[in-house]
């Protein structure tokens, strides 16, 4: 009988070491990383007095549109933050913000919803993007389905990647009508938040929001259970102020070239601004904030590094249009 077992046991333990590798094999992680990610971009949001916020966000039209967080640009009861810059990925990252952060723009908030927890902005001189970051379908999204993150987590690197799958659905999130919302347990951490949750084809699933951190029973540490706002709630939210947004087309990353922006979908086509929520972007205070992520993704003593240089790289583009 022994024997037998240990036959039969050798193909049980192989399937067990080998059955959750952590990118599946045929997920194609790097081409989604090199073809989307420099279409994710690092949102640095500051005022006068040196606090600030880091966190990502998504370029969706070739005129500079961003779709982000609302708490990644606002300061709680005190608004926005005054000042708002969005830097683009560098073909090769250092770690280093005084090298990784030198291609930055001046942005404006054209709309923000704190309730949903979404923002929209517009970076002047933005260049044109070989890929812009496109909405999927949610009804092509499911529990199980594979998919990665691309932000800039705390005491990581910025631009990074990280894999999972989606978990599980919620309608109407934290009894907040219209926030629908996507349970991943791909890894996310301060500094996430605004930016893609990518499918297979490299389009946006979902916009990183939110993540699990403690129980509020005991307080015992929850890990792997991370929120991002659905797909169809951005578009919901976009097209009902005067953007036109469409779903991706139903097509995989090609092998060789990635889509362009007219294979994959249409971007925003009316210039019009979103018209900004009626309500302040102040954020509902609950009773309970199990899944919220505070504002400030970093130690801002260890960014004050670059502060001075984006301060003066947004006095200089005052006025006038940086290209």
């Amino acid at each position: 009988m022994k024997t037998i077992l240990s036959v039969f046991s050798l193909p049980v333990l192989l399937a067990t070491l080998f059955a959750n590798p952590a990118v599946a094999a045929d997920f194609p992680a790097e081409k989604i990383y090199k073809a989307y990610g420099p279409s994710v971009v690092l949102i640095w949001a500051s005022s006068s007095d040196q606090k600030g916020s880091v966190g990502a966000g998504s370029v969706i039209s070739q005129d500079g549109l961003v779709v982000t967080n609302a708490h990644v640009i606002t300061m709680g009861e005190a608004g926005l933050y005054p000042e708002i810059a969005v830097c683009l990925k560098p073909d090769r990252l250092t770690g280093d913000p005084k090298r990784d952060l030198t291609n930055c723009f001046k942005a404006a908030v054209l709309g923000v919803s704190a309730d949903i927890d979404i923002a929209v902005l517009r970076a002047d001189g933005l260049p044109k993007l070989k890929n812009l970051i496109c909405l999927a379908d949610p009804e092509d999204v499911g529990i199980g389905q594979e998919v990665v993150a691309i932000g800039h987590p705390e005491q990581g690197g910025f631009w990074s990647l990280t894999y999972g799958r989606i978990s599980a659905e919620f309608a109407d999130f934290e009894g907040v009508t219209g926030k629908n919302m996507y349970q991943t347990d791909t890894s996310m951490n301060r500094g996430n938040s605004g930016g893609p949750l990518l499918d297979a084809r490299g389009c946006m699933v979902g916009v990183n929001t939110s993540i699990a951190r403690r129980s509020s029973a005991d307080n015992l540490a929850i890990t792997g259970v991370n929120f991002a706002l659905q797909s169809q709630v951005v578009r919901d939210w976009l097209n009902s102020r005067g953007a036109k947004v469409a779903y991706a087309a139903k097509q995989p990353v090609a092998a060789e070239a990635t889509p362009t922006v007219s294979e994959t979908k249409q971007p925003v086509a009316e210039t019009k601004p979103p018209v900004t929520d009626t309500k302040p972007p102040v954020e509902e205070k609950r009773a309970e904030k199990r899944y919220e992520t505070p504002k400030r993704p970093y130690n801002y003593d260890e960014l004050t590094k670059v502060e001075k240089e984006l301060g003066d790289m947004m006095e200089e583009m005052r006025g006038k249009t940086r290209r």
